[in-house]
């Protein structure tokens, strides 16, 4: 793989996720490429690394990004 980076990043062909959702109830815990990265991580001898931790990592580095579509809706932001 060269680095941990490009090992990581061919989980979504090196470009950000663009995840459109209507109302946080469509926030999924796992995508594709989570799972897909979990696996992949557990094949090299990693541990704890389920497709949820996967798509936490992807979403705090910025591989995915989920996109709110309803956009100036203060209630579903608690105002």
């Amino acid at each position: 793989y060269g680095s941990f980076n490009h090992f990581i990043w061919q989980f979504t062909q090196y470009d950000t996720i663009v995840i459109p959702i209507k109302t946080w109830s469509d926030v999924r815990a796992t995508i594709p490429q989570s799972d897909a990265m979990s696996k992949a991580l557990k094949k090299e001898g990693f541990k704890f690394v389920g497709s949820t931790t996967c798509m936490a990592y992807m979403e705090a580095v910025g591989m995915e990004v989920i996109i709110l579509a309803i956009v100036g809706d203060r209630k579903l932001f608690g105002s």
